[in-house]
């Protein structure tokens, strides 16, 4: 058995005891715990900064092929149920992020079925737009360049790539990032989120000086 403690004292820190042959499917595990570090020793490996939460639905999912995600009840209506929506949306992301990290492929398609959206958001409640930017900037911001999670994934032709499916439909969420750069009210919320997030901006400017912003087809 080899021991995961993850966490530290803002997440609180958690003792995940697993089989050796399981987590070592994964090659950091395996060269941590099999290659000639202390931990090959010790079967001990050290994690602060991932988190307990979502750490438990690697290692569940290793075990089962799937994971469990918490409720989310807090939606009252408008504006309520679509924090909800996104506040699940994030949790899957956040999987997809650890997975991306430790190299979890069939964890990362996992998440991203979850996540996935479709339809055209510009039809949405004005108020839904400074949340789903929002949630954007929060992907970014928990992923690296190249991630499933990022919404500038693609080829010169705006298909996306990677062996893991994209979690935007990128045609939709260019014509949609388009729409809002075009009106001179809603231009604000792209201009602070691109000012916040400096990735994300640059991938505003790509898909501009690329022409993604016109109407999908």
């Amino acid at each position: 058995m080899a021991t995961l403690e993850v966490g530290n004292e803002v997440t609180g820190v958690y003792n995940f005891y697993i089989h050796e042959s399981i987590i070592c499917r994964l090659d950091f595990f395996r060269i941590a715990l099999q290659g000639g570090f202390k931990e090959a020793s010790t079967k001990l490996i050290k994690m602060p900064e991932d988190d307990p939460l979502f750490m438990a639905c690697l290692v569940e999912f290793l075990y089962t092929g799937s994971y469990k995600e918490p409720e989310f009840t807090g939606g009252n209506g408008g504006g309520a149920d679509y924090r909800d929506i996104f506040m699940r949306e994030l949790f899957h992301a956040r999987v997809l992020a650890l997975g991306e990290k430790y190299g979890c492929q069939a964890l990362c398609a996992n998440a991203a079925h979850n996540i996935k959206w479709s339809g055209d958001i510009s039809e949405y409640p004005a108020a839904h737009h400074a949340h789903r930017l929002e949630y954007l900037v929060q992907l970014y911001e928990i992923s690296g360049p190249g991630s499933a999670l990022r919404i500038a994934n693609i080829n010169d032709h705006g298909r996306s790539f990677g062996r893991v499916p994209h979690v935007w439909d990128v045609s939709l969420a260019a014509y949609w990032i388009g729409d809002l750069w075009r009106d001179p009210v809603r231009r604000p919320l792209v201009e602070e989120a691109a000012e916040r997030c400096p990735d994300l901006g640059e991938d505003i400017e790509m898909m501009r000086a690329r022409n993604f912003f016109g109407r999908p087809h």
